[in-house]
């Protein structure tokens, strides 16, 4: 194992730790609170958690582990990435709609959770993960920025700039951009990720403050 694969591993480690935390608040605060919405997020941050671990076993050990393993093991990544995704989605869906527009949208965001599912077992590449996961923080984006504007949500700002940061930490994944060696692209991805998500934890945490609209508005 090099340095950077070992940098790899123990910042998608960092990152697990830190969406296992966060997890733990956002549950306790659902219970506590009685909010579906704030739950299905805390369990998509346990998702997140989950997710990073596993990859960062798969960077940290593949030679151990053998490629059967390794293939396993991605083929995990990539479904709990898109359960992950699948529980924000309809957690932020819960917060910002109801009515006819909520229950629509539940089918919609349960129809692309089956559509990745059926097709996650084929890939290896993390571009089709990032793309599953970014079509579902691109349609919390269009709800949180739809119920800013109609009625000021409070949870609105945080999911926006954790949005925003998280989209920033792919387009560095994506291109490639490495500041050292032994700090990969991967590594910095990892890094931005760490603040992306604490402003998505913010944002979250804040879903129990939420008034739907009326029904038969979005």
């Amino acid at each position: 194992m090099n340095g950077g694969e070992v940098m790899t591993m123990l910042t998608d480690y960092v990152l697990g730790a830190l969406a296992l935390l966060w997890a733990g608040r956002l549950l306790c605060m659902a219970r506590r609170n009685r909010s579906r919405s704030v739950a299905l997020w805390g369990v998509g941050f346990a998702g997140l958690a989950l997710a990073s671990v596993v990859a960062g076993t798969y960077h940290g050990f593949p030679e151990a582990l053998g490629p059967r393993v390794c293939r396993n093991l991605w083929t995990g990544v990539s479904w709990t990435m898109g359960m992950a995704s699948f529980c924000m989605l309809t957690g932020a869906i819960l917060a910002f709609s109801s009515g006819t527009w909520r229950g629509l949208l539940v089918l919609a965001a349960l129809l692309k959770f089956a559509a990745f599912a059926w097709t996650a077992a084929g890939q290896d590449d993390y571009a089709f993960v990032l793309l599953d996961y970014g079509s579902a923080q691109a349609a919390i984006l269009v709800l949180a920025a739809v119920a800013w504007v109609r009625r000021r949500a409070p949870a609105a700002p945080a999911l926006v700039l954790g949005i925003a940061v998280s989209g920033l930490g792919a387009a560095v994944q994506h291109f490639g951009l490495a500041p050292h060696e032994r700090f990969n692209h991967n590594d910095l991805y990892h890094v931005i990720q760490m603040v992306g998500l604490y402003f998505l934890y913010r944002g979250g945490a804040r879903f129990s403050l939420e008034r739907p609209p009326a029904p038969g508005r979005p």
